[in-house]
């Protein structure tokens, strides 16, 4: 079966509003693409707040489009719950 790859109309970062972000007041998606290591990919989701992330992991929106991109990986998915600590325009 062929498998949806990230970059596509199902996998592509902008479909998360419609997945699992519809209560999310401001969110940054980025896809990024492996150059050293065939078809791995990293999806980065920032939230505006803590408070807002853990919110948004309760809802069973985000548990299926987990779900989904636990069906198109070769290997289980790694979620991390990090702060930011420094951002700047260089």
């Amino acid at each position: 079966m062929d498998q949806p790859t990230p970059g596509d109309a199902t996998g592509h970062p902008s479909h998360l509003n419609n997945r699992c972000l519809t209560n999310a007041d401001t969110f940054r998606a980025v896809l990024q693409r492996d150059r050293d290591t065939e078809n791995r990919y990293l999806l980065t989701v920032e939230l505006s707040s803590h408070k807002q992330g853990m919110e948004n992991s309760s809802r069973p929106e985000t548990g299926e489009f987990a779900a989904f991109l636990a069906e198109i990986s070769d290997s289980a998915l790694k979620f991390r719950n990090l702060d930011v600590l420094r951002e700047e325009d260089l």
